[in-house]
């Protein structure tokens, strides 16, 4: 399910959903979102763990990669506060030297954190796949160019 209302929505995950996908604005907000889903898990009897926690992001490495570090750290914050997979747009997707980036200065740092990198929904920007570990932070992008489209 996707959505981030506290009251219905997490509510909802807690008592049908096998995934959640919630707002990736800051790590603080969306630990707090997973705790708050947490809290309908334990009301409904609902082992927490059995439900796969996402998020929607962007992605930002700059044109020479040069806010990769910044991204491999801010990604990791989600991973360490529970977040399993990021779904969201490259910043800047259509320069060639971004995608190259993502793939050469963020994705192989994300093997600190345990991750499985994956692609995501097709678009002019084609994602590399690597895995590294069972326990995973999924980062999977496209253009801001394709998420715009109706």
């Amino acid at each position: 399910m996707g959505g981030s209302g506290e009251k219905k929505t997490l509510r909802l995950v807690a008592r049908y959903g096998d995934a959640c996908n919630v707002r990736g604005a800051d790590p603080d907000s969306t630990k707090r979102l997973l705790e708050i889903l947490g809290e309908h898990c334990q009301r409904e009897g609902r082992d927490y763990a059995s439900i796969e926690k996402t998020m929607v992001t962007r992605f930002d490495p700059g044109p020479s990669g040069e806010r990769a570090d910044q991204e491999v750290e801010r990604l990791g914050r989600f991973s360490e506060i529970g977040v399993q997979a990021a779904l969201g747009y490259l910043v800047g997707c259509e320069d060639p030297r971004v995608m190259e980036a993502m793939a050469t200065k963020v994705i192989p740092q994300l093997e600190r954190h345990r991750t499985t990198t994956a692609s995501g929904r097709p678009s002019k920007c084609v994602s590399p796949v690597t895995s590294v570990a069972p326990k995973r932070l999924a980062v999977a992008y496209t253009s801001e160019l394709a998420m715009a489209r109706p």
